[in-house]
């Protein structure tokens, strides 16, 4: 297959799908990623080939602010300044290849709206890709916001009122200009059901992560999360001597999009302080340390996860699925203080889970975080569910199950035709035609 995989987002979004692509790679299919320019070397370094649908201000303009982090605002935030002005150029870089009579299949995140459309317009076979169950509506257990235990159409009453009212008016008009462009019809509801008119869904999650009643959509396959294999990376040098001369950390991070970060690592500071533990900050932004700290304090711009996390003690960080998968697959508790988008859902099935706690960013900035982290790193029974879990990601290869579903689904031809015998290759109706689904 030749694979066009389209995505928007931090380098924390992107890192899964890198994952995705070497794997896709390595088994001799031709990967192209489309993403924003600021990530051009962190691909091409990984052999993939780039092409970049938008530039780095606009990254740095979406999130280098604080606007996009905010529930109120923050989709508006993100598609004005960033993913609105890569819908056009991933139409016609897929538009420009389908027309030199190229085949291949695309891979689309929610907000890769320039490839969604271009698939729909052309006709052309497209898998959406969602890294956590957040984009999934379904009716039990309710995403968050909504509380739990919502009555299934109550749940649908509160998903249509967020279409109409307050989704649909930050995007639709912008998107909508767009579709006028190539030729197609208004559309609607942009994230309600959109993953249902691929021809594939990868859920790029295990299933017991997502908790999915039953009636999950029919296109749907939870292939487990796409972590690189264990000892990929090895551990950060400096940061493995900080935990070589003072024992396991508490490692705190706000993930890689968020720029705000001095009073969250100074609450965070004070909460090392009081259980009387090394920390680590993560972060590329300049955060002050007490020249004198005790315990230690130390902050590197970036330390590959993978590495650092088997030999922590916790982890605090903001609620990023990979992140999340990253605790689990170490074994260790997380306390999560989550910001917006998928991030307090997330937070949500963690605790459902019994792996860690959530806490509101204003209170962990107030120091209420300290007793919840020191009852996790307590109680045998979150070291029992710690261990257990751990278990059962290490039996899962979420990056080979994926590349094996796609590979099922449209057959394993490394040179971009699909095989004969993949139903795809013979018809493809998808009924994304049906523009108000999309």
């Amino acid at each position: 297959m030749n694979v066009i995989i389209a995505t928007l987002g931090t380098l924390g979004d992107l890192i899964p799908y890198v994952t995705l692509g070497r794997a896709l790679a390595a088994h001799g299919h031709a990967v192209t990623i489309l993403t924003n320019d600021i990530f051009r070397g962190h691909v091409q370094a990984h052999g993939l080939g780039f092409h970049a649908i938008a530039c780095a201000d606009a990254f740095r303009h979406a999130f280098e602010h604080g606007n996009v982090w905010r529930l109120r605002g923050g989709v508006h935030h993100a598609f004005e300044s960033q993913n609105r002005l890569a819908v056009l150029p991933a139409y016609h870089y897929i538009r420009t290849r389908a027309e030199r009579g190229e085949r291949f299949v695309v891979l689309a995140t929610h907000n890769a709206y320039g490839a969604r459309f271009a698939c729909e317009r052309l006709d052309l076979p497209l898998a959406a890709m969602t890294l956590s169950p957040f984009w999934l509506r379904t009716r039990q257990p309710p995403i968050h916001p909504l509380p739990p235990h919502l009555p299934g159409p109550l749940a649908d009453l509160c998903y249509r009122f967020a279409d109409r009212f307050l989704i649909d008016p930050q995007v639709g008009t912008g998107l909508n200009a767009c579709r006028r462009e190539m030729g197609l019809p208004p559309a609607r509801r942009f994230f309600h059901d959109w993953h249902a008119c691929a021809d594939l869904h990868l859920g790029l999650y295990p299933d017991w992560f997502a908790m999915l009643p039953p009636g999950r959509p029919s296109n749907l396959r939870m292939t487990g999360f796409p972590l690189q294999a264990p000892g990929a990376m090895p551990m950060h040098a400096a940061a493995a001597e900080f935990v070589e001369r003072h024992g396991k950390p508490l490692v705190f991070t706000t993930g890689t999009g968020v720029a705000d970060v001095a009073d969250f690592f100074a609450a965070s500071a004070r909460l090392s302080a009081r259980l009387d533990r090394p920390g680590i900050f993560l972060s590329r932004h300049p955060v002050p340390l007490p020249p004198t700290a005790s315990p230690p304090l130390a902050r590197f711009d970036y330390v590959d996860l993978a590495g650092l996390l088997p030999h922590a003690a916790a982890l605090i960080h903001h609620g990023g699925v990979g992140t999340c998968a990253e605790a689990i697959r170490a074994g260790i508790p997380q306390l999560i203080t989550p910001l917006a988008h998928d991030q307090p859902d997330n937070a949500r099935r963690i605790r459902r889970l019994g792996l860690g706690a959530a806490i509101g960013r204003r209170r962990y900035l107030r120091g209420d975080g300290a007793r919840q982290l020191a009852s996790l790193l307590a109680s045998p029974d979150v070291t029992a569910r710690l261990a257990g879990y751990r278990r059962r990601i290490a039996e899962d290869n979420g990056v080979d199950r994926a590349v094996a579903t796609l590979e099922a689904h449209w057959g394993k031809s490394a040179r971009g035709r699909l095989s004969p015998e993949s139903p795809a290759a013979a018809t493809h109706t998808t009924g994304r035609s049906a523009a108000g689904r999309m």
